[in-house]
């Protein structure tokens, strides 16, 4: 694809995928909070890496469904992640503890934060620190009638970036994310066919930039 074609095409959506960097880069490093909540405890002590599928869908203040998405969803802790976008659009977003990676298959073009600059501008920097500051959030757990967990938590400092954050757990398993953004746009993911603790290889945490793709960002040491 020529530069030309790469700054003529677009995904219009891709930023709201973005969106869910804070969403797991609080569940990564979750621990500071997890005295403040039996169910995130629990999932936190037991859960060292954890797969599943995913669909996700991106709806506007109007409650209508402006985007849906599938694809396959992998972490490992402390601080990796990874993100396969299969549909509408192929997309990767890895985290491999050190910096992330934002690959547009289609564009040929990977942009790299260090997580520690995104943390920093992030919802996720409060929950990802040395510790929780329980006066900056309200945090809410329910129940439904199936016994499913619903845990929200909303940011109380001036300068947060969302709304609302909120996990939904069924049997201790991880199975909703959602968020809530100042724009009143809700992105939503369901997991299905969860596998906990299967060991990870390494490999699945790193991008390899191959010839012809673009890099924006800082590459290096890595």
């Amino acid at each position: 694809m020529s530069a030309q074609d790469k700054k003529m095409k677009t995904n219009p959506l891709k930023n709201d995928r973005y969106h869910l960097w804070y969403i797991l880069l609080a569940l990564c490093q979750l621990i500071p909070i997890a005295s403040a909540n039996d169910t995130l405890k629990t999932f936190i002590e037991r859960v060292d890496t954890y797969q599943a599928e995913f669909s996700q869908v991106v709806i506007n203040p109007s409650g209508e469904v402006i985007e849906r998405a599938k694809g396959r969803f992998l972490l490992a802790r402390p601080g990796r992640f990874r993100w396969d976008y299969t549909l509408p659009y192929q997309q990767q977003i890895i985290a491999d503890g050190e910096k992330i990676w934002f690959y547009d298959v289609d564009l040929e073009q990977v942009t790299v934060r260090t997580q520690r600059g995104v943390l920093s501008h992030s919802p996720a920097a409060l929950l990802a620190g040395g510790q929780f500051v329980a006066s900056d959030y309200t945090i809410e757990q329910s129940r439904d009638d199936k016994n499913d967990v619903f845990i929200t938590l909303w940011p109380q400092y001036d300068d947060a970036t969302f709304q609302s954050i909120a996990l939904v757990f069924s049997a201790d398993n991880l199975i909703e994310m959602a968020m809530v953004d100042n724009f009143d746009q809700k992105t939503v993911l369901t997991f299905t066919d969860i596998v906990e603790n299967r060991p990870l290889s390494e490999e699945m945490f790193r991008f390899a930039v191959q010839p012809g793709i673009d890099v924006i960002g800082d590459n290096s040491g890595g």
